[in-house]
């Protein structure tokens, strides 16, 4: 697997990735086998399909399924490789996918920005302090009863300072 980095803008980053055309040729080949063994096509009994015809019907649906797969475990691949740290998803597009010549796509995404902490020992930090005097207590305790009053009714007449529903 050959890996090529490219800066594009700011984070993001391209990566071009091949694959030996060998290993993506048998991936193919040993998915067409599994698939002889399954596919039912009229005039062949099933498992006994040739190759030759399997790889005809079904040669491009699965060149493309393997080529979905490889690309995801390569760009993982490539990524821990390279020591990168994306930000998201990438972007995959195939550059070239035809038989007998590399497998090559560029896998386009943002990474991380580097941060690199200054020094911490030289600062300083000015602590808040807050001096509470009694009449700050009380005023604050006064708010507090005065939020949580609960009004009951009285069996009496109504005197001067009652709350009258």
């Amino acid at each position: 697997m050959n890996v090529s980095i490219e800066t594009m803008t700011g984070l993001e980053r391209r990566l071009t990735i091949a694959i030996a055309s060998e290993e993506f040729e048998s991936q193919i080949t040993q998915r067409l086998q599994d698939a002889r063994g399954r596919v039912n096509i009229p005039g062949f009994r099933v498992g006994k399909v040739p190759l030759k015809e399997v790889r005809r019907r079904y040669g491009n649906a699965v060149r493309a399924e393997v080529a979905g797969e490889l690309m995801q475990s390569s760009f993982v691949q490539a990524v821990q490789q390279e020591e990168m740290n994306p930000a998201g998803s990438p972007k995959l597009d195939v550059v070239r996918m035809d038989p007998g010549i590399d497998f090559e796509f560029t896998a386009t995404f943002d990474v991380y920005p580097t941060i690199e902490l200054a020094d911490f020992s030289k600062v300083n930090v000015k602590r808040p302090t807050a001096e509470i005097a009694d009449d700050d207590i009380q005023t604050m305790v006064s708010k507090l009863q005065e939020q949580h009053t609960t009004f009951e009714p009285a069996e009496r007449a109504a005197v001067a300072g009652d709350w009258l529903d």
